[in-house]
C-alpha cells in the first residue's frame, strides 16, 4: 500500500512538472516567434518594430505576424525556425469604406422583397466593428458605407471585375462613389462559393449554403452572406490570406492585432491609424 502511494505521489509529481514545463514551452515558443518576427522584418523588409502582433493557428500549426506600414502589409508564416514572408499594397483596414452591392434580384428568390434584411445584415457588421472597438476604448476602426443596386440578371452577361465596374458606371456612379463592388449572386440553381482580387477592389459571393438550407432570404442567411462578403471576402482586399492564425475574438475571420486594430505599443491609438505604428 506504502509502495502504491508512493508510485501515485511520484506520478502526480512528474505530471505537475510536465505540465509546468508545458506552458514555459507556450511562453518559450511565444517570445521566439515575437523574436523571430522582428529579426526577419529587418532582414526582409528593413523594418524594425519594437511590437509586433504574434498570434498562433492551432490548425496550421504556426504562428502569423503582420504589420502594416507605408500602405503596405507585411506578412510572416513562422513554423519553427522556417518563415515564409510576403507583402503586398491592399486596401487599409481603416477609416469609412464605400461599397456598391450590385445584387442579382432572381425571380425565385425576390432579393427585392428582403432589401429591409439585408440592410439590417449590413449594419450588423458596422455594429460588429463599433462594439469591438468601443471594448477596446477607441472610435470605429472600420465602417462601410453601402450603395445597394438590383439588377436583371439577364443584364450581366459577365461577371468579370472589368464588365461589372463598366456596368455601374453606365449605372452613372463615378470612382468616387466607391471603394469597392461586391457581385451577389445568390443563384442557389448554381452554387458557387466567393471570391475576392486583390488590387481591382472587387469581390464576389454566390449561394453558399449547402442542401439542409431552405432556399430562401431570410434574416439569419443574409447575415451569413454579410458577414461573407465584408469579413471574409473584403479582408482580402485587406491583405487578409486563409493563412493568417485562428480568430480569437470570433466576430472577425482573424485576430483583431494582426489588422492592426489593436494598440501594442501602449500609446493609446491602434497600429493601423498610428503615425508611429508598432514602435517603428
Amino acid at each position: 500500500m506504502i509502495k502504491h502511494l508512493k508510485r501515485i505521489l511520484s506520478l502526480a509529481t512528474i505530471l505537475s512538472a510536465q505540465s509546468c514545463s508545458e506552458d514555459e514551452l507556450l511562453a518559450t515558443s511565444r517570445a521566439n516567434a515575437e523574436a523571430i518576427a522582428r529579426t526577419t522584418f529587418a532582414k526582409r523588409f528593413n523594418l524594425h518594430p519594437q511590437f509586433v502582433p504574434v498570434v498562433y493557428s492551432h490548425d496550421r500549426g504556426h504562428y502569423t505576424s503582420v504589420i502594416y506600414y507605408s500602405n503596405k502589409c507585411y506578412r510572416l508564416y513562422m513554423h519553427g525556425d522556417v518563415v515564409m514572408s510576403k507583402s503586398s499594397i491592399p486596401i487599409l483596414p481603416k477609416g469609412t469604406q464605400k461599397v456598391i452591392s450590385v445584387i442579382m434580384d432572381y425571380p425565385n428568390l425576390a432579393f427585392n422583397e428582403s432589401m429591409d434584411l439585408w440592410e439590417q445584415a449590413q449594419q450588423s457588421i458596422n455594429d460588429d466593428h463599433y462594439e469591438f472597438a468601443q471594448q477596446s476604448g477607441f472610435d470605429p476602426i472600420v465602417q462601410f458605407k453601402n450603395i445597394n443596386v438590383l439588377v436583371d440578371p439577364d443584364e450581366i452577361n459577365d461577371k468579370s471585375p472589368n464588365f461589372i465596374s463598366s456596368y455601374v458606371r453606365s449605372l452613372g456612379y463615378t470612382d468616387s462613389d466607391y471603394d469597392i463592388i461586391a457581385l451577389i449572386d445568390l443563384n442557389f440553381d448554381d452554387p458557387a462559393g466567393g471570391f475576392a482580387v486583390p488590387g481591382e477592389g472587387f469581390v464576389n459571393i454566390g449561394w453558399f449554403y449547402n442542401e439542409s438550407v431552405a432556399k430562401s432570404l431570410n434574416q439569419e442567411i443574409l447575415k451569413g452572406v454579410a458577414f461573407a462578403i465584408y469579413h471574409h471576402e473584403i479582408g482580402h482586399l485587406w491583405g487578409w490570406e486563409h493563412e493568417w492564425s485562428d480568430a480569437i475574438v470570433s466576430t472577425f475571420i482573424t485576430d483583431p492585432s494582426l489588422f492592426g486594430w489593436t494598440d501594442l505599443d501602449g500609446d493609446g491609438v491602434p497600429e493601423i491609424i498610428d503615425s508611429n505604428p508598432y514602435g517603428l
